[in-house]
């Protein structure tokens, strides 16, 4: 009986070690047989203080090198887009219309002086081209405004710019001391004195305007002024078609030279918000 339990306490004892000695491994650690300790265990390995620093430095240094890198981008990327912001600033501006243009008034070269005074915005109820989010026909009034008589750069001749985001349009704008136009101003100068359905009249041709073609196939970007049809009551170019024309409220106007008929009304608008696609452009309007 007496052998019985003392092999009992033997065994307990021996599965305790065990565990002691299982508990004491489990870092884990590979080493020789002959590096072992009494239970059995790897020592942990002896830790280098000058190898450590050195890795420390050497962590330090690159961490240093990588933002420097992504300063030195950031400032390259920065001096691009004031060179590209003074590039288009040199183009913009220069003006297809005599200084001495009666329409252009205080506007100055290359652009057109809207009246102010009330217009229909919007499109009527019974509008079969009408689009959900265009705006009930109603009158609305502005003050006198002038606005560019195409396309930035406004120049006769120059392909538009396009892939424009909304702030970039902005920022274009104004630093050509300029503003984007409002909805209303971009749409009164579309519809012209008579508040016509299209720029160029109340009935739509497809070879009027760089629209989709006739056969409903699309057209490519054209230089501003190709379309010699393609202008308003007011003189302002290329205001269905060619290209979608941020304004102020982030709505854009004219359709575009991929647009159906329905799309290029002066009443449509497509709510783009701040994108920039390969149809997006502007037109820039201020303060006579």
């Amino acid at each position: 009986m007496f052998g019985s339990r003392h092999f009992m306490f033997a065994g307990f004892m021996l599965v305790a070690m065990a565990s002691e000695v299982s508990a004491a491994c489990e870092h884990g650690y590979s080493c020789a047989e002959s590096e072992k300790d009494g239970r059995g265990c790897c020592p942990a390995p002896k830790v280098d203080a000058k190898k450590a620093a050195d890795a420390k430095k050497a962590a330090d240094a690159k961490k240093a090198a990588d933002a420097k890198k992504a300063a030195d981008a950031k400032k390259a990327a920065d001096a691009k887009k004031a060179a590209d912001t003074k590039k288009d600033v040199a183009k913009a501006g220069t003006g297809v219309d005599p200084p001495t243009d009666p329409q252009a008034g205080s506007c100055g070269e290359g652009m057109k002086l809207i009246p102010g005074g009330a217009f229909k915005m919007g499109s009527a109820p019974d509008d079969p081209m009408r689009g959900f989010d265009e705006r009930a026909l109603e009158s609305v009034s502005t003050g006198d405004y002038c606005i560019d008589v195409f396309e930035f750069p406004n120049r006769r001749g120059s392909l538009p710019k396009v892939g424009v985001a909304w702030s970039e349009a902005k920022r274009l704008c104004e630093a050509i001391r300029k503003r984007l136009c409002t909805e209303s101003e971009w749409e009164k100068a579309c519809k012209g004195p008579g508040n016509a359905r299209f720029p160029s009249g109340n009935v739509f041709d497809a070879n009027t305007c760089n629209t989709e073609d006739e056969t409903g196939e699309d057209r490519e970007l054209a230089k501003s002024g190709r379309f010699a049809k393609c202008r308003s009551g007011y003189g302002v170019h290329d205001m269905a078609g060619n290209v979608a024309e941020h304004t102020l409220e982030r709505f854009a106007k004219g359709g575009s030279f991929a647009r159906a008929d329905y799309a290029v009304r002066c009443s449509a608008r497509n709510n783009v918000g701040s994108g920039a696609n390969a149809e997006s452009g502007f037109r820039c309007c201020s303060d006579p």
